[in-house]
């Protein structure tokens, strides 16, 4: 399970920081802190089911963590990408 978790179109190097699971039952959620080396460190949140016997991931969602220190220029960076891109142009 946790491959499919790390097999995106982002793939390389991802080391594992800290991970934790929740949940009882045939439904688990979890969060995991990772470092990724085209990406620098990021969270990973999900929700994985039991499904005939094997997990099965139901949501993930991967943020990156931007330092406060660099937030604003980011932002700036995001908004001139997405200006750009088709997905804003109605």
């Amino acid at each position: 399970m946790l491959n499919q978790l790390l097999q995106t179109d982002m793939a390389g190097t991802y080391k594992i920081i800290e991970r934790n699971w929740e949940g009882n039952g045939d439904t688990r959620w979890f969060m995991k802190f990772f470092f990724n080396e085209k990406l620098g460190h990021c969270r990973g949140t999900g929700v994985v089911q039991l499904i005939n016997d094997e997990w099965k991931i139901a949501h993930y969602a991967l943020t990156m963590l931007v330092p406060n220190s660099i937030a604003a220029d980011i932002g700036s960076q995001t908004q001139q990408a997405d200006n750009k891109e088709s997905f804003n142009k109605k």
